[in-house]
């Protein structure tokens, strides 16, 4: 059997789906630079019989190649720069890495024949709502992240007409669990915590945002692979809504201590969207797919593995 390609395999996200591949009995082929990936997520994997590792960078065309060598039969490609404070510091690296890498990325799966690519979007990509977001709903990305996605999504959108492989654009909503690298809103408020902080000082405290366990969003990527016809484009998320006020709360109550937050200048982002959480039916829909933990069950996980 042809093996699974997973640019970012080191990653918060790629390194869970490479092992849920493997554990499956699937041969997979593993790429990544180690810019935001970690050697340690996937230093056991590398003595794996059916894991392949090919380090090097999604911009050159001979790295990508060489990926390729063994022409796998689906691509999931995670390679990005996606934490958005640093996205926005560097827009021309953002692009470069997250629009060319995916070109090239492209381009050499055409050229392998490969059956299926699953290219990781963002919800950022649509435009500001108080409800939750269907694939159809109106785009208009703020944010450098976003709008180097969408770039993406509509080269991608005229590469494939007529073309293979088949493509299908996964929108995915915000992921949390073990392994996150970047500065995002639970590592942060459970690095707090675990520091024996009760008042813990966090940016903007009104936004609602969905949350996704990695492992739940990693099952729901299988899922789409394992579809005998994948949409075109799908969101993965868990089809709710925290503010951060309920999240900090829900993680007190999984320390087993209250905790409280208090918006800090400093730290608050000048332009924030109020909402952004996803409508599931379509993923449902096609998978059957629900995501296997609670919001309050994905973070007592979370803080478990993190106090081990």
């Amino acid at each position: 059997m042809k093996p699974a390609l997973v640019t970012g395999c080191a990653g918060f996200i790629g390194s869970v789906l490479t092992r849920r591949l493997l554990a499956r009995g699937g041969d997979v082929v593993g790429f990544d630079n180690y810019s935001r990936g970690s050697a340690d997520a996937i230093g056991d994997l590398l003595r794996h019989p059916r894991f392949t590792f090919v380090e090097g960078d999604v911009r050159s065309p001979d790295d990508v190649a060489r990926a390729f060598a063994r022409a796998p039969q689906a691509v999931f490609h995670l390679a990005a720069r996606h934490f958005i404070p640093e996205c926005a510091a560097d827009p021309v690296g953002t692009y470069e890495i997250n629009v060319i890498g995916t070109e090239r990325v492209w381009e050499a799966a055409r050229a392998a024949g490969v059956d299926r690519v699953f290219f990781m979007s963002t919800g950022d990509v649509y435009k500001p709502s108080s409800s939750a977001h269907a694939e159809s709903d109106p785009i208009g990305p703020f944010n450098v992240y976003g709008v180097s996605k969408l770039v993406s999504e509509l080269s991608l959108g005229v590469a494939r007409e007529g073309h293979r492989p088949r493509l299908t654009i996964v929108r995915m909503f915000n992921v949390y669990g073990p392994g996150d690298r970047n500065e995002h809103l639970i590592p942060a408020i459970l690095a707090q915590a675990r520091a024996g902080m009760c008042e813990l000082r966090l940016g903007n405290l009104w936004p609602v945002r969905d949350y996704i366990y990695v492992d739940d969003a990693a099952d729901a990527l299988i899922r789409l692979l394992d579809a005998a016809a994948p949409p075109d484009v799908v969101n993965v998320g868990t089809g709710g809504g925290w503010t951060v006020e309920q999240v900090v709360r829900e993680l007190g109550v999984a320390f087993g201590f209250p905790l409280r937050a208090i918006s800090v200048r400093e730290l608050q982002r000048p332009v924030e969207r109020d909402t952004l959480r996803p409508n599931i039916d379509r993923l449902a829909a096609v998978t059957s797919w629900r995501p296997g933990r609670t919001l309050s069950d994905g973070l007592r996980e979370f803080a478990a593995a993190r106090q081990s």
